[in-house]
């Protein structure tokens, strides 16, 4: 009798963790702080070389990242955009590098958009032809203005770096939101076209929120430089005239599988060429990586 007590005490008391445990959940907006460590690097993809090649990262494989059709894809997609509703002929599919996405493109008389093929969320929309008559009344100010007020739908636009850019020959401006760690680039990013007649004629995102309660990302920069030399050492160990690499760019972005990685564009160089005729030229071959290993913890 004694046991059985004991027994039922037991499945009680562990019901009733169990029941607080439940209702104690990690608010949606808990900053938290990625740290980097035990690195492993993947080949993403690269160019045709002598070197051992391989795409270890299946979501960002040539196959997916270059357009293709998925037949999971639906045929017709209906979205709507400031307002007005499109219905959208399937064209194709593609994975841009560092997303965790596939997106689906549509089209509809001068109109493209694509959606997150996971969500089917609206994460890009163009007029390939401006629809609005011209009247160039307003300046960039008014233009940045329009912009927010758009980009303050999807994102906290005081969280991110703005930049903007002018096309004369078209009479617009481009206004890039990047979400930047500190000073390190994110893959989120939104931008937003405005003529200047106050319409807005484009915008396309990645990724976004994906890292908003990112406050820090702790790594060692030199083991992280260390860990794709070995890999690189590892690709081109047949290949005699392989000299070095350089970096073209780098950001972090979080994965399909809820964790975090440093995405890396290097461009492996072999030794120069001469022309004879004084100038030369030296091969080089660009490469993608993944850079995994993360770990993560609550901020203070």
């Amino acid at each position: 009798m004694k046991i059985i007590k004991l027994i039922s005490c037991f499945m009680v008391i562990s019901l009733l963790a169990t029941l607080i445990c439940s209702c104690v959940k990690t608010p949606p907006d808990q900053k938290t702080i990625v740290e980097f460590s035990n690195l492993t690097v993947l080949e993403v993809y690269s160019n045709s070389d002598s070197g051992n090649h391989a795409q270890e990262y299946p979501l960002w494989s040539s196959e997916k990242v270059l357009d293709h059709v998925d037949p999971s894809a639906p045929e017709k997609y209906t979205v709507k955009f400031n307002g007005t509703k499109y219905i959208g002929d399937y064209q194709d599919s593609y994975v841009a590098y560092g997303a965790s996405y596939i997106s689906h493109e549509y089209s509809v008389d001068d109109i493209k958009f694509t959606i997150n093929a996971d969500t089917g969320e609206l994460t890009s929309f163009r007029h390939t032809k401006n629809p609005y008559p011209q009247y160039n009344t307003h300046g960039e100010a008014e233009c940045r203005k329009i912009a927010d007020e758009f980009a303050g739908k999807h994102i906290d636009v005081s969280n991110y770096k703005v930049t903007a850019d002018f096309t004369a020959e078209l009479n617009r401006y481009k206004f890039t939101y990047d979400r930047m760690i500190g000073q390190l680039q994110t893959s989120e990013y939104l931008t937003v076209t405005v003529d200047t007649s106050g319409n807005i004629i484009s915008f396309t995102s990645s990724m976004l929120n994906s890292l908003k309660n990112v406050v820090n990302v702790v790594y060692d920069e030199e083991k992280v430089i260390d860990a794709i030399e070995n890999k690189l050492k590892s690709i081109y160990k047949d290949v005699g005239n392989y000299e070095g690499y350089e970096v073209e760019g780098f950001f972090i972005t979080k994965l399909k599988d809820g964790g975090y990685g440093f995405f890396y564009s290097v461009a492996a160089e072999f030794e120069r060429i001469d022309l004879g005729d004084g100038t030369y030229y030296r091969p080089s071959t660009l490469i993608n990586l993944l850079v995994k290993g993360s770990t993560t913890k609550l901020a203070n």
